[in-house]
């Protein structure tokens, strides 16, 4: 009973997403703000957020080879995989800390 479980995720390939087809959209900074240091992550990050009833799952991704972009799905059960995806670019890497929420 002395077993250490990490927490841990694994991203594995949802079928149909490679037939997404992206937006892409470019956020200008809003100010002259460098980042100092290295911001580059090592692994390639993702999670959620579960919005109304019946839910909407908002899923993010951030690659690692491209720090500075953040991928936005919108899932539901009552509608079929979605054809189109946004995809944010920013002038300087993200971190993976980033979350997405209903604004109210």
């Amino acid at each position: 009973m002395g077993t250490n479980w990490t927490l841990a995720g694994k991203e594995v390939p949802i079928i149909g997403s490679d037939s997404v087809r992206w937006t892409d959209l470019s956020v200008s900074s809003s100010s002259n703000i460098t980042v100092d240091g290295d911001s580059t992550i090592t692994d390639d990050r993702a999670s959620f957020s579960v919005i109304g009833d019946p839910p909407t799952y908002l899923i993010w991704r951030i690659h690692k080879a491209q720090p500075q972009t953040l991928e936005l799905l919108e899932l539901t059960a009552s509608k079929e995989f979605p054809r189109v995806g946004l995809r944010f670019t920013f002038p300087n890497a993200l971190y993976p800390f980033a979350f997405i929420c209903k604004n109210e």
